[in-house]
């Protein structure tokens, strides 16, 4: 552990000494501005003196003067790009986000994995010698994944996975479940749509294609299937798949995008996107999906 010297305090969302693990852990940029320790005297002799403290507070104090001047009655008037925030606004990001951050990599993870290993070439043979062939993912069943995902945390506005053109099986074009909450009218009202209708998330494919394929993790998984089609049966009788591998994107491959106020639902949204892969062709290695 790591402890702030007398006269310096913990940065904002800072408790107690820092971690060596979150040390570790930290990307390069995340290390040099995170784990700072701030002067407590932004005072001596009677010169102010321009400290990480007093420098953090006017920036506090321009965001929340930036918040409160954007409305859903006035953002329609204004440039795009007076309705973001910079990037100072992501300091710590994936901490305070972190809920949602995970939310997001499992989703990735989980099509990563199903689209390496859900092919149509896969075939189990049951206890009564029929087959049993893997199927592909279903319109309904990805709208409810983003739909489970909102309504699970109350902090989540929305949830997508966002599909190139032809990437999603069936579809003739960009294919993108889309689910969203809608608070002005009320605590459990939720919606869903295609997002490739709404047009304008080029900046997610140019933001999360640049992923190299060689920086992606590997993992492993043992797949227990029941041997009976109606998926009965002891768990003697399952069938156990141990070789089950898929490359699949970690927090480190996500990206948080700037701040930006929704004109249509009156909310501030921070944009977080992660990567997920899908077989080649071939088989022999993965593509973005």
């Amino acid at each position: 552990m790591c402890a702030c010297k007398p006269g310096f305090r913990y940065p904002s969302g800072q408790h107690g000494p820092f971690i060596g693990f979150d040390l570790e852990d930290a990307s390069p940029e995340v290390y040099r501005e995170r784990f700072d320790c701030i002067r407590i005297i932004d005072q001596i002799d009677g010169v102010e003196v321009r400290t990480k403290r007093s420098a953090g507070r006017d920036a506090l104090d321009e965001i929340m003067n930036k918040l409160e001047e954007i409305t859903l009655d006035n953002c329609h008037l204004l440039p795009y790009e007076e309705t973001e925030l910079d990037q100072r606004f992501l300091y710590m990001a994936d901490m305070v986000l972190r809920t949602q951050e995970l939310a997001a990599v499992r989703t990735a993870n989980f099509l990563s994995n199903y689209l390496q290993n859900a092919y149509e070439d896969i075939t189990i043979i049951d206890q009564n010698n029929e087959e049993l062939k893997s199927r592909d993912l279903t319109e309904e069943q990805l709208f409810g994944e983003v739909l489970a995902n909102v309504v699970a945390d109350g902090n989540l506005f929305g949830s997508a996975i966002l599909f190139q053109s032809l990437a999603f099986k069936g579809s003739t074009g960009r294919f993108g479940p889309y689910a969203f909450r809608e608070p002005a009218k009320g605590e459990r009202h939720f919606y869903a749509e295609d997002f490739a209708i709404l047009g304008g998330y080029e900046f997610y494919f140019e933001t999360t294609q640049k992923t190299p394929i060689e920086s992606l993790d590997r993992f492993y998984s043992k797949i227990d299937i029941r041997a009976r089609r109606d998926g009965s049966g002891a768990p003697s009788t399952m069938n156990v798949f141990t070789n089950q591998t898929y490359l699949a994107a970690t927090t480190r491959h996500g990206k948080w995008n700037q701040p930006f106020f929704d004109c249509f639902h009156g909310n501030w949204v921070v944009p977080y996107f992660v990567p997920f892969f899908m077989n080649t062709k071939n088989k022999q290695s993965v593509t973005f999906a």
